[in-house]
């Protein structure tokens, strides 16, 4: 009787370590198979699978961690399509924070964040454009205002984060079109009130044509006139009679119909008719010589002119000629 209850021992041993055995088997398939869709992004799956783990090993902390993390990263991407940022950050940062659970997870839920990231940095890009947009409006620029809003057909803003921004911009372009409209209408009134104007202008301006052309030759006629009298000679006052430089290089003599100078101990020298003298003032006048030139000189004192030349003082006809030597002589 002994040797039989021995027998029934070993025999539910062997049943006990079967079992056990077995069931390892089937959570082990099962937990490979949550991490599996893990991997494949079936977030509700692979929840269900480590689900049934559980259920066979109910204390198991691995599947319960494994759990929390599927759940919370299935939190973070509702929140995440639904364009709750802040709150799928929040999910995002303790799907990465829970030890001892899927390293993939936690690199998705990096990365999740990284799209996030990037939707903000386009979002501040695209905030930005629209608030420029909206400045050229206001400032009546329609067609540079209408151009940047246009702009953001190429771009995608499906997403739920963008769906303010959006329900902005499409404000925005129907403000635009109308306010252009309106402008262009408003523009083409005026255009033809132009026009009209422009009309009688020029028609008020065909009647006084006739008179306004007399009054011009009327005007042209005593111009010529006044021209006449100024272009003929005039006296040359105290500015008459022989100079002589400084340095005694280079003699003078100013007359009021000729103007004639040459250089000591040497053929260079001119002699030109004054074709007209402008008195600047009492003690400045502008000579106009027969070949066009003109020169300024200055009566510095009765005794001293200050020609282009440099300062030339009073001298006899006798003085002047005098630097030449009987080899030249002024007129």
């Amino acid at each position: 009787m002994k040797k039989l209850s021995n027998y029934l021992l070993v025999f539910l041993m062997i049943l006990s370590v079967y079992g056990c055995s077995k069931n390892n088997e089937i959570y082990e398939k099962l937990m490979e198979q949550g991490v599996h869709q893990i991997e494949k992004e079936e977030y509700e799956r692979a929840e269900n699978f480590f689900k049934k783990a559980l259920e066979g090993n109910p204390k198991d902390e691995k599947a319960t961690i494994l759990i929390k993390q599927t759940q919370k990263m299935l939190k973070a991407l509702k929140e995440y399509d639904e364009g709750d940022f802040e709150a799928a950050k929040i999910s995002a940062e303790k799907v990465k924070k829970l030890k001892g659970g899927s390293e993939t997870l936690q690199e998705k839920a990096e990365s999740l964040l990284g799209q996030m990231e990037e939707l903000e940095k386009k979002k501040e890009e695209y905030t930005a454009s629209y608030e420029e947009a909206k400045q050229h409006y206001e400032q009546g620029e329609f067609d540079e205002s209408l151009r940047i809003v246009d702009e953001f057909s190429e771009e995608d803003l499906s997403h739920p984060f963008f769906g303010h921004l959006t329900e902005n911009i499409d404000m925005l372009k129907s403000d635009v079109k109308n306010a252009r409209e309106k402008a262009l209408a408003a523009a083409e009134a005026k255009a033809e009130a132009e026009e009209k104007a422009k009309a009688e202008a020029e028609e008020r301006a065909k009647v006084e044509a006739e008179k306004k052309a007399a009054e011009k030759a009327q005007q042209e006629k005593v111009a010529e006139e006044k021209a006449k009298v100024e272009a003929a000679p005039e006296d040359i006052g105290a500015a008459g009679g022989y100079w002589l430089t400084e340095d005694r290089t280079e003699a003078c003599h100013l007359t009021p119909t000729y103007f004639a100078c040459a250089v000591k101990q040497s053929d260079v020298g001119f002699e030109e008719n004054i074709i007209n003298i402008h008195h600047i003032s009492s003690t400045e006048i502008e000579l106009t010589l027969n070949s066009g030139y003109k020169t300024r000189l200055i009566l510095a004192d009765k005794d001293v002119l200050q020609g282009e030349g440099g300062r030339m003082n009073r001298v006899s006809k006798e003085e002047a000629n005098s630097i030449y030597e009987g080899y030249y002589e002024l007129p």
